[in-house]
């Protein structure tokens, strides 16, 4: 792990405060968008999985010589949302970690307390990565069974 010397040695060399209120409020933004991606993504997922599950009610399709395929595609497809939301929460760790280190060694004090930045990790934080997941699993199981269950 790096030091808060070492990473803000890796930020932008600026001369005035407006300068690091500019990039605080890029990594904010940037925050934001990658929370609002992880929503995204979870949403369309759990699309494509409904879409898994109404093709099962479809009365006169035979899903017989497609069950692997179903399966293969429903797998693949709960691995690779796991991996993009992976790296949007590895990105929002990154983001805040940098707006952290701007507000404790480059903002007076007074603009510190603006932002309303929290000293220490809430466990606000960490629970929506958690939820993304599970959601995930559980849409991509509930897909399967349905296919497994019109055999």
């Amino acid at each position: 792990m790096e030091d808060a010397n070492n990473m803000s040695s890796k930020l932008p060399r600026t001369k005035g405060i407006s300068d690091w209120i500019a990039y605080y409020r890029i990594l904010i933004d940037d925050i934001k968008f990658a929370k609002r991606q992880q929503w995204n993504i979870c949403y369309y997922t759990l699309l494509i999985f409904g879409a898994i599950i109404g093709l099962t009610q479809i009365k006169n399709l035979e899903l017989r010589n497609y069950v692997c395929l179903i399966i293969s595609i429903a797998a693949f497809i709960a691995i690779y949302v796991s991996y993009l939301l992976i790296q949007f929460q590895m990105d929002i760790w990154r983001y805040r970690k940098n707006a952290k280190i701007i507000i404790e060694n480059k903002f007076p004090y007074d603009i510190a307390s603006i932002a309303s930045y929290p000293k220490a990790a809430s466990w606000k934080y960490y629970v929506s990565f958690p939820i993304f997941a599970i959601l995930i699993i559980l849409a991509g199981f509930v897909a399967v069974l349905f296919v497994l269950l019109k055999l």
